[in-house]
Parts: structure tokens; sequence; C-alpha cells
């Protein structure tokens, strides 16, 4: 193979001026000593004196320059020409750049280390102080090495024995492997990010926050409890400015009351509530919007708490979930409920949205300004907010510029045939 390297190098590239330029780049890419490897004009026109630009140990900018001669065979004149072409660009690197320190120079002619050193001290009478010359022994040995196979098989056509083969995956197949991968996980964040954006467009249908808690509770212990959520929108859209939303085991004393009459715990019931704030001109009015009750649970290791639109009748237009972005929201709870959570996470219109696990109870006072008023009994468990440990303040935020919800499922496909389906 070293043999049908070489041949290919006297001759393979003759006349083809920009495949003899981004043979020698590839091979120049093989030297770990220069980064940032470009080229300038390989399909013609002013290329500021050098047909390859590289920095040098990370530090000093390289011309390279690229001499070849069709069907090489090391005659002297060739020698000559090609010399006097060493010469000629490297005069026209240094007035391009008087500071030039680095000099690259790519050829098919085979030079003895006699010529070499008459070259390299001729650069160096220029004011170079590295100069690197690649004859064509050179860039074979770089070709046939594992670094190189990929760009002796691209610009030579050379195709790769089963020892090569294998010298070249060894080398290069983890490498390839984490870049495909990479590819497609790229690919998919992309795709991901575009369906968000598209369904994110659809009316808000639910918008649901989940409090994992640190074990499992029997209802006895569990007690009473209450945990509301106040959301505030960046900017009203249909006259929507914020939702508040939540649940107690206390429920209404009479259903033309707002005052709660004394929960039995979570054993005896379930209720929720959610309103929405609307604006006008001058002021924000919170208008009811459901009040539900539900059968109690014996244990729990979780609850939710959820505002929702209804998805088979809306008899007024609603927000979309990408109207949520920018969104605060503030969540308050009972002190003991407090201490049991675990995790937070924000769901809504089946894609996961947020989970926070770093928590902090601040128990500074506030009022949490709930159309409801719970009695006195229940009220000595005072209002505490859930916050963050790394102290960003007692709102959350929803980012849907910087992060893409994830889908918790994948669509159902619908099929013509049973067939289709059973496939």
């Amino acid at each position: 193979m070293p043999y049908e390297t070489e041949d290919r190098l006297r001759s393979y590239l003759d006349t083809y001026q920009q495949g003899r330029e981004q043979l020698c780049l590839a091979v120049l890419q093989t030297d770990r000593s220069y980064s940032d490897i470009r080229p300038r004009q390989p399909k013609g026109g002013r290329d500021g004196n050098r047909d390859i630009q590289a920095i040098y140990k990370g530090e000093q900018v390289a011309f390279g320059a690229v001499g070849f001669v069709n069907g090489a065979n090391d005659s002297r004149s060739q020698k000559t020409k090609i010399q006097n072409k060493f010469k000629s660009d490297l005069t026209g690197a240094k007035e391009e750049c008087k500071d030039l320190k680095i000099f690259v120079f790519f050829t098919n002619i085979i030079f003895t280390v006699g010529e070499k050193e008459k070259l390299e001290k001729h650069a160096k009478d220029a004011g170079i102080t590295h100069c690197d010359i690649y004859d064509r022994e050179r860039i074979r040995i770089a070709l046939d090495s594992p670094d190189g196979l990929a760009a002796r098989y691209q610009y030579l056509g050379l195709k790769l024995s089963d020892t090569e083969q294998q010298a070249f995956f060894n080398r290069w197949g983890d490498d390839i492997q984490t870049m495909i991968s990479n590819r497609f996980s790229e690919m998919d964040t992309k795709l991901n990010r575009i369906l968000f954006l598209e369904e994110s467009k659809t009316p808000l249908i639910y918008f649901s926050i989940g409090f994992e808690l640190k074990r499992k509770y029997a209802a006895e212990e569990f007690g009473n409890y209450r945990v509301f959520c106040s959301l505030m929108m960046i900017e009203p859209k249909l006259k929507i400015a914020g939702l508040k939303f939540g649940s107690s085991d206390a429920s209404l004393d009479s259903s033309n009351s707002a005052c709660l009459k004394k929960g039995r715990g979570i054993k005896d019931s379930i209720n929720t509530w959610q309103w929405i704030e609307t604006t006008n001109e001058e002021n924000l009015n919170l208008e009811l919007e459901r009040n539900g009750s539900g059968i109690g649970v014996a244990e729990l290791g979780g609850l939710f708490i959820t505002y929702e639109t209804g998805s088979f009748i809306r008899l007024r237009p609603t927000i979309s979930m990408i109207d949520l972005n920018d969104a605060t929201f503030v969540i308050f709870c009972n002190k003991k409920f407090a201490e049991k959570i675990k995790t937070i996470r924000i769901y809504s219109n089946d894609y996961f949205l947020h989970e926070i696990d770093n928590l902090k109870i601040d128990e500074s006072e506030f009022e949490p300004n709930l159309p409801i008023s719970f009695i006195e009994e229940d009220l000595s468990d005072k209002w505490v907010r859930i916050r963050r440990a790394d102290g960003l303040g007692a709102t959350f935020h929803l980012d849907f510029i910087r992060f893409t919800p994830k889908r918790l499922y994948a669509p159902n496909v619908v099929y013509e045939t049973t067939t289709e389906r059973e496939k």
C-alpha cells in the first residue's frame, strides 16, 4: 500500500489544484501542532499569498503553500521548479504578513535531507522561525497512518485493506460513534423543539403542580391540609392576567358563602378551587371558575393541584400554553404540609415543564389574598410559602425560551385497516 500511495501522489491529482489543496489541508490536520486550519481560495481567486492558513501551537499564525507538479518524477528540472516556487511563495507570504514566523510547504516531489536543509535555511534567513516541508514521502507517511486513511481514500481513491480498516476503527471508532450519536441527539432536540412550539399554540387544557412527598403517609397522620398556587402572566392575554387554584380538606360552609368550615382531614374529602384573574383598563377582577369536591384517601405519597379549562366545551376564549412563557407563580400552603414535600413537578397539556427539588420553607408573614377564608383553628397551622433553597426568591418562573419541555408520551397513530394496526 505505501507504493500505491506514493504512485497516486505523483500524478493522481494532476491539474486538479483544488483537490491538491484539500489533500494538503487534510494532511496538516493530522499534525496536532496546528489548529484552526482553513483553506484560502481553493477554487481560484486572490488568496493573500497562501493556500492554507492555520494556528501553530495555539499562538502563532502559519501560512501554507502547495507546490505540486504533474507526473512527479523527481528530476532536476522538477526539483528546481519547486525550489523556486518555495522561495516565491515564501516571499509572497512575507510581503502579506511581515511578522510571519511559521511557514508550511507541500509538494509531491521528494527532496533529500540536504535539499530540505537549504530550503529551511532560506526560510530562516527570511525571518521564519519554524519551517515545515511536507514532501511526497512525508505526505505518504501521514496518509498511510490511521489518522490519514480517510483523507487518502477521499482524495486519492485508495481503498482501505482489512488491516487498515481495523487500525482506522481502533483509532476513530469511538469518536465516530459519539459523533453520530450526538448528531442524532441534536436532531431529536431540534425536532422536539419544533413540536413543542407548534403544540404550545393550542389552548391551555390544564396546568398542574404535583407534590411528591418524602414518604407515604396514612390519612390519620397526614391530617388537615391546604395548598394553593397563584400564577401571574407577564402580560394579559384575552384580558386574562393570572390564575389561582388549589386544594384543601376544608369545604364551603354553604353554597353562597366564601367561608370554610373545618375540614376533617384528607381521609374525609379533597376539595378544589380555581379562579381566573381578568383585567380591564383599571382593575383586576378575580372570578371563581370551578369548585369541586371529592372523596378522601386512606394514604398518599403525592398530591396534585390543577387549573383546568376542560376539553369538551369551552364557554369562553382561553389562553394557550405558550402564553405562560415568563409567567411567575407562588406556591403557599400550611406548614405541616410543606414539611412533607420532597419534590415539586409542573405539567401542562401533556408536557413536563419543570422540576423543583431544592426547596425551603419561607415562614415570613404574608397575605395569601384568597377569595375564601379558613377558620382560626385551621390557621393555627400557619401559612408558609415554598421557595428555592438557593435564596432566589419565593416565586418560580416558566422559561420556554431557554428550555424545551418534555412531551410525556408520543401521539398514537391512526391506522386505516386492522392489518396495519396489527403490524
